[in-house]
């Protein structure tokens, strides 16, 4: 479990990095990016990031733009945090609700 500062290290750069995102990125219409949780290293240099992509389909192209995007994030994150070091940002797809989805649409199909 992350000690104190770390948790608020996470949720600075959960909250910074999503406004960065829906302000700087061009993702494409129809689509929703949603920072969900930040993992920092205990040594902040690096931070994990995992994001939720709405529709499900578009969360590679979106992938793709953001890692195309990833050192114009990093100048601008670095640049609003005071901080040392600022973590090294690797982007991940949040999966949970797509499989969430299908779980419920098996327990659907179960109960026809």
């Amino acid at each position: 479990m992350p000690n104190k500062r770390l948790s608020q290290v996470n949720e600075l750069i959960r909250r910074e990095l999503s406004e960065i995102i829906n302000r700087e990125i061009e993702i494409p219409a129809g689509s929703l990016v949603t920072v969900k949780k930040v993992e920092t290293s205990a040594d902040l240099h690096l931070a994990k990031v995992w994001l939720s992509i709405l529709p499900f389909d578009k969360g590679p192209k979106v992938h793709s733009i953001l890692r195309k995007n990833i050192h114009h994030l990093q100048k601008i994150l670095d640049h609003k945090l005071v901080m040392k070091f600022v973590p090294k940002l690797c982007f991940f797809i949040d999966q949970s609700e797509e499989e969430a989805e299908k779980i419920y649409g098996l327990i659907d199909n179960l109960e026809e």
